[in-house]
């Protein structure tokens, strides 16, 4: 047994001797092991303990208002909006009634690539070659729709979805979507004279494509989130492109607001 002993000695000395290293530095060198292993874990700890923090704080945040994507002549070269429109936003509230932090990516401006923006209005002047109107609630003259032939072709692609395709489209007072949770609007003419276009749904889209818009009195398209007590999902979102030109005296609100995070109620007893 001492025999053994003394071998492992030997060789523990042999080794140091070979490394060129004492006792001390072997000591000093795992402890810096070992105090590098202690500070990964904590590191660990800490990441563990945030993601465990924003999965918590996502299921109490309110939800997000939806996102906002203007494109064409709605804005300017210097990202600045048309006077006529402007857009809002706001986040919902969390369990504890405090307003939920707005992501920094809800509003989306010129995203659109000249090629993308050409098949767009490629895909107008079919519709424009169509002379065809669709009619939501306005009182017409004759001069406006001289030449068109009336078209109620709003078609459901799928079972959620809402589609209008004419040449001109014309809309006035409240348009309010609550089955279909998505509708798209594509024209070579919108005209919006008092309108009010709003949606109240978990998810989907308002989506206006055209030409020219023409805005006439107070204009506005809305979207609001509904309520939950767990996760709350973003706010409908809003997408409006216009090719060519604004029109008209009037103005169009862009709003969307995220639903709020609330306590869920308990049954009583």
């Amino acid at each position: 047994m001492k025999k053994a002993t003394l071998l492992s000695s030997l060789l523990a000395m042999a080794v140091i001797l070979s490394t060129g290293c004492t006792k001390s530095q072997i000591h000093n060198d795992l402890d810096k092991t070992m105090a590098d292993i202690d500070k990964k874990l904590e590191q660990t700890r800490l990441e563990n303990d945030q993601l465990v923090a924003n999965t918590l704080g996502m299921l109490t945040a309110g939800g997000q208002p939806g996102t906002i994507t203007l494109n064409g002549v709605v804005s300017t070269d210097a990202d600045k909006l048309d006077s006529r429109i402007t857009v809002s936003q706001q986040a919902g509230l969390n369990q504890s009634g405090s307003a939920t932090a707005m992501a920094k990516n809800v509003l989306v401006v010129n995203s659109l690539k000249t090629e993308e923006l050409d098949k767009l209005k490629t895909d107008i002047k079919t519709l424009e070659d169509k002379r065809t109107y669709i009619n939501l609630g306005c009182e017409l003259a004759e001069s406006e729709i001289a030449g068109l032939t009336e078209t109620s072709a709003i078609t459901s692609p799928t079972v959620i979805m809402k589609k209008a395709e004419a040449s001109r489209v014309f809309i006035c007072g409240d348009v309010n979507m609550t089955k279909e949770v998505i509708l798209e609007i594509s024209a070579s003419d919108i005209m919006l004279k008092d309108a009010s276009i709003s949606s109240l749904n978990k998810i989907g889209s308002i989506t206006l494509k055209s030409k020219t818009l023409v805005l006439i009195g107070k204009n506005k398209i809305a979207t609001l989130g509904e309520n939950s007590s767990g996760l709350v999902l973003s706010a409908p979102a809003i997408d409006l492109t216009v090719t060519n030109e604004i029109y008209g005296d009037g103005t169009l609100a862009l709003e969307s607001k995220g639903g709020n995070n609330v306590a869920e109620k308990k049954d009583s007893k």
